[in-house]
Parts: structure tokens; sequence; C-alpha cells
């Protein structure tokens, strides 16, 4: 988390939006909570009262008696943008530090490794801005007599242990169970249930696990009550930040002292309904040497927590100091920073390859915690009750045409939503409403939906627009951008009017899938012919799009889509793997499966003229059939610019089908020039192309450049088809996945 001063030199205003996308998720955490005068009820059982009062004093007692520590602290802070393509980085961080604290003398910060990745251009990995600010997130005072949940200044709210916290929660004891530690043994403990008293976003909801006979804590399980609102934008809609897990396990270090070793947060910085953020952050001390004096008493008498935000650290400009001084002392006395002073390398780009760092900073397999460390404990914290589902949260909601909801194709035109209804804590009912300006069509929806820890169930009746194929994304911007300035709309869509039961994971989940139970009525779409930019620079109306044959039918089935994928960065091999099964029966009985897979992989060439930072190789592959007896609408179909570059939207269809995609391009994730070449072919019953001609087999082939913004967050490619109506094709795409 960054301080930040008056008078800092202020980066690049893009630089500065990615820079501290993360601080700014970090700082919005830190909120103290008001205490309410109410402790009544506070323990629900008189064994949670025994566990309280053992806790506050076996935490006065390390506090008190511990005299010196040192150890050694690694931090990774990510924020990812998770799009249906694939995951983009937007901002990540590491940093190593060795931490020697005494009561009685220095507390000092050796800082080891400090660097951050923000993917603007002539940025990319650098040394850690304001290292010496930031170095000071993971230094903690043991006797520090203010508790949080957190450590050093990166907190979240004070700790349900302190004193007066019966104000803002209520108490109960758990089971006993027996934990395992790292290093061999275990501990019997007492897990003690937190239970906020309102779902405040200020507040939070989890477990302590409590040392038997003593009460120092060995685990905590935390989330937040409730999302911490951000505001709502007319064009995006409501934002919240929804902190979904804060884990902390603490090790037992000379048989004596409960020292924390691992902190994990997980969350999501949610705009509207699409637009997802996730991001983490993993802290880890090891190689600890801890000292104490036992015979010094305890200080019973607790103040309640203080938080001071980053902000109270204002005051001189210290940005040259942080940034060229080797030995960094915060200018303002903080309670939980005081006495600390931060050394530096007198070379700063020694931090970017430091020996306590991963060798890059991408690789998803050298994080400060292991992925099965705390497995447990997050299980543990997914079986815990929402505390939203017993506190209404409640209040009416309305949506005006958020951006995320915002289309325009050949059906309906520029179509937006707009939804009204009413949250009762963790449960809502809503209307949706479709408004499409061609035909002046009104569609919608009415439901309930429920969101949990495990993800969001909602139930539905409805009638709107569906696509043929979702892996051609015709709703997505790509498809509006090029209906709009090409005239180019690659959706094959039909309506459906029915009922529908549906259940998916959480916003920002790294594996989404959805499983959807439906009865629906479908039918033919009239294709509207909506005026567009296109229109003003040529000759007529002639739309780039073919029809396709939809089938009047009345069906029933279910349908299950997965993704999964791993790496991040521009320069780690990335991969994904999206599995797609349906059955449905009605007026037409059949079976769908396909799977779609890709990857991309940096090819080092350095050293090769232009090409001296390196190629990327990228491929797509991807296959499906169908069994039974499918409708028009339930066929696979070929062309377009997520399918075979070049060709027009349905240009080929049948039972089954194969494609691939394969590029060549520069490494420069900013700016990236690519030659590419697609392939595909469809077989089966049913099976025909845009010319009109039936048979049993028909391949597309196209080739062409294409140029890519920010690791393919925007595409444009010039494309040629090859076989079959020969012709030059400009395809946009948003959220490419090569």
């Amino acid at each position: 988390m960054s301080h930040r001063r008056a008078g800092c030199t202020a980066p690049h205003d893009a630089e500065k939006m990615m820079g501290t996308l993360t601080t700014a998720f970090l700082a919005a955490l830190q909120i103290a909570a008001t205490p309410a005068p109410d402790t009544t009820g506070a323990f629900q059982d008189a064994r949670a009262a025994e566990l309280v009062a053992l806790a506050r004093q076996a935490r006065a007692t390390q506090q008190a008696t511990l005299t010196s520590y040192s150890a050694l602290a690694q931090e990774r802070a990510t924020a990812l943008l998770r799009l249906p393509g694939r995951d983009r980085v937007l901002y990540r961080r590491e940093m190593a530090a060795r931490l020697d604290w005494e009561r009685a003398g220095p507390a000092t910060v050796t800082l080891l490794g400090a660097r951050e990745y923000v993917p603007v251009p002539g940025t990319g990995v650098r040394v850690l801005h304001n290292a010496a600010l930031e170095a000071l997130d993971v230094a903690f005072r043991p006797d520090d007599v203010s508790a949080s949940i957190g450590l050093g200044s990166f907190r979240f709210g004070p700790h349900p242990l302190n004193p007066g916290a019966e104000a803002n929660y209520r108490y109960s004891s758990g089971a006993a169970s027996t934990i395992i530690l790292p290093g061999g043994g275990s501990v019997l403990t007492h897990e003690l249930v937190v239970i906020p008293r309102r779902a405040d976003p200020e507040l939070v909801s989890g477990s302590l696990w409590l040392e038997d006979g003593t009460g120092r804590v060995v685990q905590e399980a935390w989330r937040r009550a409730a999302p911490i609102p951000a505001g709502t934008l007319p064009v995006v809609g409501a934002m919240a930040l929804d902190v979904r897990e804060i884990v902390i396990e603490h090790g037992l270090w000379e048989q004596q002292w409960w020292m924390p070793r691992v902190i994990a947060i997980d969350g999501v910085f949610r705009a509207g309904r699409a637009a997802a953020i996730p991001f983490s952050y993993e802290r880890s001390y090891s190689d600890y040497t801890v000292a104490g004096n036992t015979t010094l008493a305890p200080d019973t008498t607790l103040a309640p927590d203080t938080i001071m935000a980053a902000d109270t650290l204002a005051g001189a400009d210290t940005t040259m100091a942080a940034d060229t001084a080797l030995v960094f002392q915060p200018p303002v006395a903080v309670p939980a920073l005081e006495r600390w002073r931060v050394i530096l390398p007198e070379d700063r780009s020694s931090l970017l390859a430091s020996e306590f760092l991963p060798p890059s900073i991408f690789d998803e397999g050298s994080s400060p915690i292991r992925a099965d460390e705390l497995a447990p404990l997050r299980l543990r914290l997914d079986a815990l009750e929402t505390p939203a589902a017993r506190i209404a949260a409640g209040g009416f909601f309305v949506e005006l045409a958020p951006l995320d909801q915002v289309r325009f194709n050949s059906v309906e035109g520029l179509s937006f939503n707009v939804a009204a209804g009413v949250d009762f804590g963790g449960v809502r009912s809503y209307a949706d409403a479709r408004i499409a300006t061609a035909g002046q069509v009104l569609r919608g929806q009415l439901g309930l939906a429920a969101d949990a820890a495990a993800g969001h169930l909602g139930f539905a009746a409805f009638e709107r627009v569906q696509a043929a194929d979702p892996a051609t994304r015709p709703f997505d911007a790509g498809n509006s951008l090029s209906t709009f300035l090409l005239g180019t709309d690659y959706g094959a869509y039909y309506t459906a009017r029915g009922l529908e039961l549906a259940r998916e994971s959480r916003p920002g989940a790294s594996m989404p899938w959805t499983l959807r139970f439906f009865t629906e009525e479908q039918d033919s779409v009239a294709l509207r012919d909506p005026f567009t930019l296109a229109d003003v620079f040529r000759a007529g109306r002639v739309w780039l799009r073919a029809g396709f044959p939809v089938e009047p039918a009345t069906q029933h089935g279910a349908v299950f889509h997965l993704a999964a994928g791993g790496g991040i960065g521009p320069e780690q091999p990335n991969w994904r793997v999206q599995p797609r099964i349906e059955a449905v029966t009605g007026d037409h009985d059949f079976g769908r499966l396909s799977v779609i897979g890709s990857f991309s992989l940096p090819l080092f060439l350095d050293g090769i003229g232009p090409f001296r930072n390196g190629l990327n190789l990228g491929v797509e592959a991807g296959a499906g059939t169908a069994v039974g007896t499918p409708p028009g609408q339930g066929l696979w179909y070929l062309g377009g610019p997520t399918t075979v570059r070049g060709y027009p939207a349905a240009s080929a269809a049948g039972e089954g089908f194969w494609r691939t995609r394969v590029e060549v391009g520069t490494t420069f994730p900013a700016l990236r020039v690519s030659l590419f070449n697609d392939v595909g072919q469809t077989w089966g019953r049913g099976g025909f192309h845009v010319g009109g001609f039936d048979g049993d087999h028909f391949r597309l082939t196209s080739m062409g450049i294409g140029v890519s913004l920010l690791e393919g967050l925007l595409r444009v490619d010039l494309a040629r088809a090859v076989e079959f109506r020969p012709g030059w094709r400009v395809n946009i795409i948003v959220d490419n996945v090569l």
C-alpha cells in the first residue's frame, strides 16, 4: 500500500492509474468501525465468553513479553482484468525485506527486492516506485497494543478481539479441531465464531482458531460483512469492492511465540454486471529469530484500535528521500510504524533481480504462499454462513443503461438495458428491459437472484435474442464496433422466450463456469438493417452478413460451460481451455460437445534485427460435434473474427467442425503486429455455406496481418479469404484470445 504525500511527483496519468490500482483497493479497505452502544447478547454461549477473555489475555501477554524478533518478509500483490477471452495483468508488485525489531532498540526494514509491472508503454517491469515507503507495509510491531486484522500499515479495521468489539459483533463457540503445523507436529484448537451485528462493509465475518489452554490465535479466516460500495456511474452501473477472503496463519516459534506466518487476501472490484477486476495479496514471514522476557507484566487495559490512514503521513515532500537515500526514516510518527527505518541498497537496480524474488515477476509457481498451504483454512471460510443471509441489508436499486450492457447489431440496432429491483440482503428480485432502437422492440426478464461465497444462483422468466454459437461472441464490444463502423455483423441470432435456472461461479473467479437449465420457445428474428457509419462511405445498403436457417421449436435442456487457464504475463506461456456441453430435448432431440483451447508462447530470438526482443507464437484450436437431430440454430458456425477471419458470419455450418488459428507476432505488449493463418471446416447433415451449395464438407482458409493494443485488448485484422469467395475483409476484436 502506498503512503501518498502532498508534493509527491506524479507519474503519467495512465501509468498512475495502473500503478496505483492495487493501492486504491487496499486504501479502500482501511475503514475504522464506529462502535455502537448496544452490547447485549454479545456472547451466544458461556464458552464463547471464556474464549474471548482468554484470547485477549494471551494477546496482552505476548505483546508485553516479546522483546525482539527478526524475519524475512515476502509479498506479492496482483490486480487482473478478467475478460471472456483471457486474463490480463493490470498491476503486479513483489517485495522482499529483512525485518529486525527490538523493544528497546532500533527497528529496521532492509529492502532486499522490490519491483512492479505496469502495462503501459515505456514502463513494463521496473523498480518499485517509492520503494522505501512501500517497504513499511511488511513491518509490524508485536508490542503495538492496537490490534487490527492485518499487520503493519496494511490493515482491515479493528480486530474483533479488541475491547469494546462486542458493540459490533456477537460470538459463539465452535468445535475443537487439531491443526497440523507446517514444520510438523499438531496443536489442538477451539473455534471462536465471530458474527457481525449488521451487514456493514466496515465489519467482518469469520472465525478464529485458538490454542487449547492458552487462547493464543493460531488461524484466522475473515470476509467483509458486505461489499464496500464505490459509487455508481450512469454508463457503468453500481461499483463495489468485495473482499471475499482474508486468511491469516500463525506459526509457533521457540515453542512459545505465535508469530504471523502467512496472510492471503482475495477479492474483486466489480463495475456493473460484466466488469470484474480480481485482486489478490499474499505475504509470508519466515526465517524467524524470536526472543522474549516472560517476567514482564502484561498490560491488560488495552485501548480500542486506532487506524491511521496513509494520508496521515502527509507533510514534507519525501519522494526524493525515499528514492535516493540509503537510510529512510518516516517523517511523521504513526503508531504502527514508529521507530522503523528503511535501509536501501546503493544500487537500486539490484532490487529488480534479487535472489529473494522469483526469476520472473509473472512466474505463478513462485508465489510467497504455496497453493496448498491455506487450502484447509479457505474451505473452512467457504463453509461459514454468509452474514448477508441473516442480516437484511436491503434497498431499492435502479440501473440505467450501464455501459457493459450497451450493444449494436443487425437485429436490434442500438440497444441498452434498464433494470430495477429490491435487494433483500443476499437475495434480490429484479426486472430487466432491453430497449432496441431498431424496430422499437422491447424484450427483458423478471427474476430472482442470490449471491453466496460459492457463486451466483438465479431464476428468470425471459424473452431475449440469443446466439446460435456463443463462442462467436456476437454480443461483445468487438462485434458492436464491427457492426456500426463496418456494417459487418458476425452473429447468428434467434429469439427465445421461456424460463431458466442458472448457477455460475462468483464474479472474477479464476476458473469461471456456468450451468443453465432452460425451457424455451425458439424462433427466427428479423434482420432490421439499422443505419451504420459504413453506409456513409459506400453506395447502397449491402450487409456483410448472411442469414441462417432457424427452425421454430420448443426445447428443454441444460448447458454447462467452463473456462480454465494459466499464465498471465507477456513473458510467460499462457493457455486456456473451454469445454462446453449441451443436452436438449423437445421438438428436436440432440446433444452438442465442443472444446476450444489456446496458448501463446514467447520465442526469444535475441539479436535478430527488428525482432531482437523476440517473437510470440499463438495457437488456437477447437472442435465440436452434435448428435441427434439439431435444428438450424443447433448447428456449428464458422466465419468471422473469432473463428475464421476473412469470412462473413455463418459462412459454413454443420453438425461438426474443427478449426485452427496460428499467428506469429512481436512481443511488445502495448503494440503488437502479427501475421496469421486460419483454417476451419464443417461437416454433417445440414451442412452449407453462403454460396448455397449443398454437400458434406466445407473448408474455409484465410491469412492476414493484425495489430493489437495492450495485449490484445483491442485488435484490428486485415484478412484475406483464400478458399471460396476470395477477398479482403477488416475485422475488429475486443479481448483477443491470442
